[in-house]
């Protein structure tokens, strides 16, 4: 867990890398293998030593900046690891071009454990990636709050699927010039 009192703040950087899968798919996995390591080196050497960079799965990684001062430093840091992602990679004859969504945690009593600190920072970047690719965004407790609302509902709607509960009705577009149909509103 994370003690309690620590007067050392640092923020998660939780970067996820914008349509990685059309460079495995062009190019072939040992391509997407080179691009991941040389990112990962060119990540490492973009920060502190202090700070720690690690990759988590597929093309996510994260970045533990060790004493961020606030919310305007992290977000420094993510944008200049933003432009280094957007740097291309040259992997043999092929010169890639890629960008990358970074979400942002700021460690503060709130959090008990590294587990929701991540959730945090994995939510953030959800939000930095719907604004669209390159995009930095600082987790907010509202951000929380809407992803479990679009959970509860989309768990709504498919029990409400599975018990046949929608019910189709069609409804007239009446052109009011002439009264004739044009066509019909399909509601559910």
């Amino acid at each position: 867990g994370l003690k309690r009192g620590q007067r050392t703040r640092f923020a998660l950087l939780f970067l996820d890398l914008d349509g990685f899968k059309v460079v495995n798919v062009l190019l072939g996995h040992s391509a997407g293998d080179r691009v991941l390591e040389e990112l990962g080196e060119r990540l490492r050497q973009s920060l502190r030593t202090a700070d720690t960079v690690a990759r988590i799965g597929g093309d996510e990684f994260a970045v533990l900046l060790a004493d961020a001062s606030d919310e305007a430093a992290a977000l420094h840091v993510a944008e200049r690891l933003v432009e280094e992602v957007a740097s291309p990679f040259t992997i043999g004859a092929e010169e890639i071009r890629i960008s990358a969504s970074v979400g942002i945690a700021l460690c503060g009593s709130a959090y008990e454990d590294a587990e929701d600190l991540l959730r945090d920072a994995d939510t953030a970047m959800y939000r930095a990636k719907a604004v669209g690719p390159g995009n930095c965004r600082v987790f907010d407790p509202a951000m929380h709050l809407s992803a479990v609302a679009m959970l509860r509902l989309e768990q709504e709607l498919r029990a409400a699927l599975d018990q046949g509960a929608f019910v189709m009705h069609y409804q007239p577009i009446v052109a009011l010039d002439d009264g004739r149909i044009p066509g019909f509103e399909a509601l559910i």
